[in-house]
C-alpha cells in the first residue's frame, strides 16, 4: 500500500508501514497544518532563533516532540512548505536585501534610526550589508534602485524605530520584587552586582533561548528567572506577531470561536495587555491599568482564554506572584465574577496552591464582595480547600460584612464551613463590631 503526499506540482510517496506521514493534506485535498501550528512556538525557536537547518529541526521534533518520522526528501519538502505557510522566513535574496537597505537609507536621510525585523527576528544592519556585498550584482542593484521609486519592503520584513527610552529599569537581585520604572517603549536592565547594562536584544535572546514550549499550549513557558523582565518578551513578540499574521490586531477574544482564523492574533493581543498590566500591578501601579481594566478582566474571565491564563501564570516569577493578588483585588473592585473565578482556578491549580494560602483573606473578602451570583461556579471549590477553611475558622471577617445582610446564599455557605463574621450593631450610633458565628 502506498501513501501519497502532494506538494506543489509533485507527488511523493513512501512504503514504510510502521510510520505515519505528517498530516499536511486533509479531506478534499485541503492543507492541514494543525500539527505544525500547534508546535509553532518551538518551530520558530529552532528555525529562526537558533538558526537550525530543516533537517536539524526535523530531527529535533521527531526526537523530543513526538513528530512522526518520514522519508528525508518528503520531510524536507513538508517543512519547507509549512514554514512558508507559517511565515517563518530567515533568508532573502540579494534583490530583497537591496530593497530593505534602500528603505533604511531613506529613513536615515529623514533622521530616523531603523531596526530591521525578518519574521520577527532582529537583523543587524552589518549583516544586511554583508549579504549585499557578497554578490557581484549587489552594487549594481543599489545604484539602480537609487534612480527609481523604492519598491515596498519584502513580505515578512518589518522596519521600526528601535526603542530609545527605558521600558523598565531595574536592579537585580536582592529583592523578591525588583524596583521597576515603566515607560512606553524600550528595555534597560542594570545588573546591581556588575553595574553593566544589558540591552533588550541581549535580554530577549537570552530569555528566548530558555523558553520551554508546551506542546499542549499556544503559549511558550518561561523558566524561573528572578525578575519581571521576561514578561516583556511576550509584549515585544506581539508587535512582530501582529505584522506577520497580517490580520486585525484587536479582535475581542470573548467573541471568538477557538479555532477561528483570528485565534492567534487575538491571543497575542490578550497576552500583550496582560503582560503590561502584570508589570504595573507588580509595581503597585494599578491606576495605570484602570482605564482598560474592565475589558482586560473580561478577557481574563473568557473560557477561551483559560488555558493561556494558566500558562501565563505558571512561571515561577516574582512579578507574577506579586500581580496575581492585585488582579484578584481588581476583580473585586469591578465585581467581575468570571475573572475572579478564572484567577482563583489559577491559584488553586498552580504552585501547589501557595498563592491562595498566602492571600486567603483577600480572596475570601473578594468573594464576599462580588457576591453569591458572581462566584457560584467557584465558591464551593474554593471553600472546600483546606487552607481556606482553616483561615476562616481562625480569622473574623470584618470587611464587607454589611453586604452579607442581603446575600443569604453567601451567608449560608460561610456558615457551613464555620466562618466567623464581625457585623455592625444596628442600635449603636457608632459602628461597633461584634464577633459571632454566622447563623442562618
Amino acid at each position: 500500500m502506498r501513501d501519497w503526499l502532494e506538494i506543489g506540482m509533485h507527488a511523493y510517496y513512501y512504503t514504510n508501514m510502521s510510520t505515519q506521514l505528517v498530516p499536511i493534506t486533509g479531506i478534499n485535498g485541503n492543507r492541514d497544518f494543525s500539527l505544525f501550528e500547534q508546535h509553532e512556538p518551538k518551530l520558530r525557536q529552532l528555525f529562526l532563533q537558533e538558526d537550525k537547518s530543516l533537517t536539524q529541526v526535523k530531527r529535533e521534533m521527531e526526537t523530543h516532540h513526538g513528530f512522526p518520522k518520514t522519508e528525508v526528501l518528503t520531510s524536507a519538502k513538508i517543512y519547507e512548505y509549512t514554514f512558508r505557510h507559517l511565515k517563518l522566513v530567515k533568508k532573502l535574496g540579494v534583490e530583497q536585501w537591496v530593497q530593505v537597505d534602500a528603505h533604511v537609507r531613506k529613513r536615515k536621510r529623514e533622521g530616523k534610526e531603523t531596526e530591521v525585523l525578518l519574521s520577527g527576528v532582529p537583523q543587524p544592519l552589518a549583516k544586511i550589508a554583508r549579504a549585499i556585498s557578497r554578490h557581484k550584482r549587489g552594487r549594481l542593484l543599489q545604484d539602480r534602485i537609487t534612480k527609481e521609486p523604492i519598491p515596498d519592503c519584502p513580505e515578512h520584513v518589518l522596519l521600526r524605530t528601535p526603542p530609545s527610552s527605558p521600558y523598565i529599569t531595574t536592579t537585580v537581585p536582592q529583592h523578591d520584587l525588583p524596583h521597576t520604572l515603566v515607560e512606553p517603549c524600550g528595555v534597560l536592565v542594570i545588573d546591581q552586582q556588575t553595574g553593566s547594562v544589558i540591552d533588550f536584544e541581549q535580554l530577549s535572546a537570552y530569555i528566548q533561548h530558555q523558553m520551554m514550549p508546551d506542546p499542549g499550549s499556544t503559549l511558550q513557558r518561561l523558566v524561573d528567572v528572578p525578575s519581571s523582565q521576561p514578561i516583556l518578551v511576550l509584549a515585544n513578540d506581539v508587535q512582530a506577531g501582529r505584522f506577520l499574521v497580517q490580520e486585525p490586531p484587536t479582535p475581542d477574544p470573548r467573541n471568538l470561536v477557538w479555532d477561528s482564523a483570528f485565534k492567534r492574533p487575538a491571543l497575542r493581543y490578550f497576552l500583550d495587555a496582560l503582560s503590561k498590566a502584570t508589570i504595573n500591578m507588580a509595581n503597585n501601579a494599578r491606576n495605570s491599568v484602570v482605564a482598560d481594566s474592565r475589558q482586560l478582566l473580561g478577557w481574563v474571565g473568557a473560557d477561551t482564554k483559560r488555558q493561556s491564563l494558566r500558562d501565563f501564570f505558571s512561571s515561577n516569577l516574582p512579578a507574577l506572584a506579586a500581580s496575581w493578588p492585585e488582579f484578584i483585588s481588581l476583580s473585586e473592585h469591578l465585581r467581575c465574577g468570571d475573572a475572579f473565578r478564572a484567577l482563583v482556578e489559577v491559584g488553586l491549580t498552580l504552585h501547589n496552591g501557595k498563592w491562595i494560602k498566602q492571600h486567603a483573606i483577600r480572596v475570601i473578602n473578594s468573594m464576599v464582595w462580588i457576591g453569591s451570583a458572581g462566584t457560584r461556579k467557584i465558591r464551593r471549590q474554593l471553600l472546600s480547600y483546606k487552607p481556606i477553611q482553616e483561615r476562616l475558622r481562625e480569622y473574623t471577617l470584618t470587611k464587607y460584612a454589611g453586604s452579607l445582610v442581603k446575600d443569604v446564599e453567601m451567608l449560608s455557605t460561610l456558615n457551613r464551613v464555620g466562618a466567623r463574621l464581625a457585623y455592625p450593631s444596628q442600635n449603636a450610633s457608632l459602628i461597633m463590631l461584634q464577633t459571632c458565628h454566622i447563623l442562618v
